[in-house]
């Protein structure tokens, strides 16, 4: 008898197992497999102006212990403060895997409509690196100034241009008005 109630048992096992194996054939892909690690970039503001300062926040997930994080700015300027264990330049250490953040800074000689575009790498061996998908910030302009134009007193008066060797002249007035144009916005005559 007892024989017989293992049997039964075991056969209950078996079916409990195939059934189960059944179930996880129809689940995705995806629900199968462990978390897979990773690290995600977010910053502070995609689209900052000239001479903006930006957080960029790196956050991994998955990880054991670990990890270590390389960043290439794409034209930003790394400000030097950072929560990472510890940071060479753009080359980050993290005794245990968090989120941590650093400061860039747009210079502010960059033009607007520009594309930083950073990205980086990151490694829980030596040896193995394993690419951070790339963030692209686009700088933003703020209005610029247009001073409408007015013939210069040489074409006014005689009807022809002034010399190329002769530097038009100077007027002591400032002009009538400045117009604020949004960045991209090109100032062009009306009419014929």
């Amino acid at each position: 008898m007892a024989l017989r109630l293992r049997r039964l048992a075991a056969g209950a096992l078996v079916a409990a197992a195939a059934g189960a194996v059944r179930a996880a054939a129809r689940l995705p892909r995806a629900a199968l497999s462990p978390l897979q690690p990773g690290v995600e970039r977010r910053v502070s503001d995609a689209n900052p102006a000239p001479g903006d300062t930006v957080v960029v926040e790196l956050v991994p997930s998955g990880f054991a212990s670990y990890l270590a994080v390389e960043e290439a700015l794409g034209g930003l300027e790394y400000e030097g403060e950072h929560t990472a264990d510890h940071a060479e330049g753009t080359a980050f250490v993290l005794l245990e895997a968090r989120p941590f953040a650093y400061r860039a800074r747009v210079p502010p000689s960059v033009p607007p409509g520009t594309r930083l575009v950073v990205r980086g790498t990151y490694r829980e061996d030596p040896v193995a690196r394993h690419a951070i998908p790339e963030t692209v910030l686009v700088v933003r302009g703020g209005p610029t100034p247009v001073t409408p134009t007015a013939p210069s007193p040489a074409t006014a008066t005689t009807g022809t241009p002034a010399s190329p060797t002769t530097p038009p002249p100077v007027s002591a007035e400032p002009p009538a008005a400045t117009i604020y144009l949004p960045a991209g916005v090109r100032d062009e005559p009306l009419g014929p």
